[in-house]
């Protein structure tokens, strides 16, 4: 949609103001759709890698803190046990 939309008079009258010579219209119209479609690719390229670094690192974070929160209720009855075995008993260093 972007790409046809080409404000061809507007371009035309620019083209004419500057020291650009008219000699072919199709060339030049034909690098202009060129341009148009590199440029939609580093813009869709650039929107993509933001959404996907967005996603990857969230997903990141949402991993680690559910691994440790694992790790942490899995092991936090053993760790009172010893935390109150420790400290109960003067004997052990």
């Amino acid at each position: 949609m972007i790409r046809r939309f080409q404000p061809r008079k507007l371009i035309v009258y620019f083209r004419r103001l500057s020291s650009i010579p008219l000699d072919d219209d199709d060339e030049f119209w034909l690098k202009w759709d060129e341009s148009m479609q590199l440029m939609l690719a580093m813009m869709n390229s650039m929107v993509f890698h933001t959404i996907k670094g967005l996603l990857v690192s969230r997903m990141w974070v949402f991993f680690i803190f559910g691994l440790a929160f694992t790790i942490q209720e899995s092991w936090e009855s053993v760790i009172d046990t010893l935390y109150n075995v420790l400290r109960s008993d003067i004997n052990v260093y």
